[in-house]
């Protein structure tokens, strides 16, 4: 991670790292007029879900929060999402909104 990272994000990129399986579990939001992205750990140091509005769309690499970000841009979850995401998700985590309200927030 690069050293412009906001100190509330690298907060919450601890939280994932160090998280033990208790929960809440932490996560990374991204709200939209259409619905909430959500990145959360999901195994401690294995995967994390991928859901929009609570929805399961898949897992991602636990220790790969940025590649799920970009992949969740490029269209790797656009099947399940039944539309394009990379108009409403920003592809970099560091431009999601994080606006919180979720379990891990």
């Amino acid at each position: 991670m690069s050293s412009g990272i906001p100190q509330w994000m690298m907060a919450k990129w601890q939280r994932f790292v160090n998280w033990n399986g208790d929960p809440p579990a932490p996560e990374f939001s991204h709200w939209t007029g259409r619905g909430v992205f959500t990145i959360r750990a999901q195994t401690p140091g294995k995967a994390c879900a991928v859901l929009f509005n609570e929805r399961l769309l898949g897992y991602g690499d636990y220790l790969f929060l940025y590649g799920v970000a970009s992949n969740l841009h490029r269209g790797s979850y656009d099947k399940e999402l039944g539309f394009e995401a990379a108009s409403l998700v920003p592809g970099s985590l560091e431009d999601w909104n994080n606006m919180g309200g979720g379990p891990g927030s």
